[in-house]
């Protein structure tokens, strides 16, 4: 038992420390220069080479701590069986994935309904959420024969974090509609940290090809993040994916350098790489930055989203299928009262800064959709929530975006709804030809409304900002939580 507790900690710490790195590595070269001393005579290339040897010897040492920790499920700490590298969209869901099936330890948060995974492996199984993936990479079952198709796609908020394969408000939306309709099959094809260029890839390349009657976009979220995470924007470049490691453990650009792509193989570097990026990646992300808060004032990220939204839009009306949009709920909004919002940072990892910038955020994403709304018909699904308020609206979501069983029930309640109500819906169930309005274009003008700041918004932003610079001392709860947030 102490020796497990020894290795839990000493893991721990490789993990998310320096400094055991450098004195294993410093002892390990000591140790063998100090032989190399008392037996050879020193050369150059002898010195060379047991600089090699002692760095092997090092990695070897990394990797036993790990292997004796996690057994020989320790790679699955790094390198994800859940989210694999994909040519296409840089990663995605592993095919035919069934986790009651799998029999190697899981680390992924979103994969545990709650705490940390577990690193027992009998209790590991046991406390994983079912989650399956079809022979596509979709979550959930195989694709039926049925005529209306409906591909739900976005990020973790689709996918749904710590939920069931039938507890996903895509899943409670095919029992609703089976129930008015047996010939509808409804598809979960969101994937974890996925943003619109993913959704509009996998619309061209995949489910076109499925023949999809409708498709439903839960976006806004992702947008922000990717933005953000590269270097506050600044190494961002629209319409492009990146490798599992680069998007969700380093936060960088892609590097395709096969030493680099080689070099992320050896644990002990990527262990360093990971610390050295998680430290600039909180500094940048922080809530009190205010070049965080300054993001919130760009519009770089909105108008790639547009672009993104009018190509999938021309996609859609060249091959008959009818696509909406989501309005995401949030657990803060900028009209909370201040005991609710009080209520949200106490049961939840928001702090006073995050829940501020959450909620202008979710603002941003409603404005846009607003404006979008008449070309992409939106589904207002924060209006469903709006009537659940403190500790009530709080049992409706995991974390700030991410919804409970309870929450996924609503926002499915509130698709069925609008659908039900939906004169081109009700005509494609029918049969009947479905007319559209796409002459109507979405423009220029459109775009510098749906991407632009209101001035009230930009004036709270500034009014966050100078609040900042007068307080410098502020800080956020450990700057942002130690896991994912917003998308993951």
């Amino acid at each position: 038992m102490v020796i497990i507790n020894i290795m839990h900690t000493l893991s721990d710490k490789l993990e998310n420390n320096l400094m055991p790195h450098v004195v294993i590595y410093v002892s390990t070269i000591t140790l063998l220069f100090s032989l190399m001393y008392l037996f050879i005579n020193i050369n150059v290339s002898i010195v060379l080479t047991m600089i090699l040897i002692s760095f092997l010897v090092y990695e070897l040492i990394v990797r036993c701590v790990f292997l004796l920790n996690y057994g020989t499920s320790f790679r699955n700490k790094f390198y994800s069986p859940m989210l694999v590298d994909s040519t296409l969209y840089g990663y995605s869901f592993p095919k035919s994935f069934n986790s009651k099936d799998y029999k190697k330890l899981l680390f992924e948060n979103f994969m545990f309904k709650s705490g940390k995974p577990p690193v027992d492996l009998i209790e590991n199984l046991s406390e994983r959420i079912a989650f399956s993936t079809n022979s596509i990479g979709h979550r959930g079952n195989e694709l039926s024969s049925n005529k209306i198709r409906i591909f739900c796609c976005g990020g973790s908020t689709t996918a749904c974090d710590k939920c069931d394969d039938n507890e996903t408000w895509v899943s409670v939306l095919n029992n609703k509609l089976h129930s008015i309709n047996g010939d509808i099959d409804v598809v979960n094809a969101g994937t974890q940290g996925w943003y619109s260029y993913h959704d509009l890839l996998r619309i061209k390349n995949e489910i076109i090809d499925l023949k999809p009657s409708v498709i439903i976009l839960h976006q806004g979220w992702n947008e922000e993040f990717e933005y953000s995470s590269l270097n506050l924007g600044k190494d961002w470049i629209p319409n492009s994916t990146r490798s599992y490691l680069n998007a969700n453990i380093f936060y960088k650009k892609n590097n395709v350098s096969f030493i680099e792509n080689n070099l992320n193989k050896l644990i002990s570097y990527y262990l360093i790489k990971k610390i050295y990026f998680s430290k600039i990646f909180r500094k940048q992300m922080c809530f009190t930055n205010i070049e965080r808060w300054n993001v919130l004032k760009k519009e770089d990220y909105l108008e790639s989203w547009f672009d993104v939204l009018n190509e999938i839009r021309g996609i859609a009306h060249k091959n008959n299928i009818l696509v909406y949009i989501i309005d995401p709920p949030s657990l803060v909004e900028m009209d909370d009262s201040r005991i609710d919002r009080a209520v949200y940072i106490n049961n939840s990892r928001l702090d006073k800064w995050f829940a501020e910038y959450q909620s202008v955020s979710s603002f941003r994403t409603s404005n846009f959709l607003k404006f979008i709304n008449e070309f992409i018909p939106v589904i207002d699904c924060k209006k469903s929530f709006e009537n659940y308020k403190g500790k009530e609206r709080v049992e409706l979501f995991h974390d700030e975006i991410h919804l409970t069983s309870k929450g996924n029930n609503i926002l499915a309640d509130a698709v069925f709804s609008f659908l039900k109500k939906n004169l081109k819906f009700i005509d494609l169930q029918s049969g009947k030809s479905i007319s559209r309005d796409f002459s109507m274009n979405m423009n220029s003008h459109v775009k510098t409304n749906a991407t632009s700041n209101p001035k009230e918004i930009e004036n709270y932003i500034d009014g966050v900002i100078l609040k900042l610079k007068r307080n410098k001392k502020s800080s956020s709860k450990g700057s942002i939580p130690t896991d994912r947030y917003t998308t993951f």
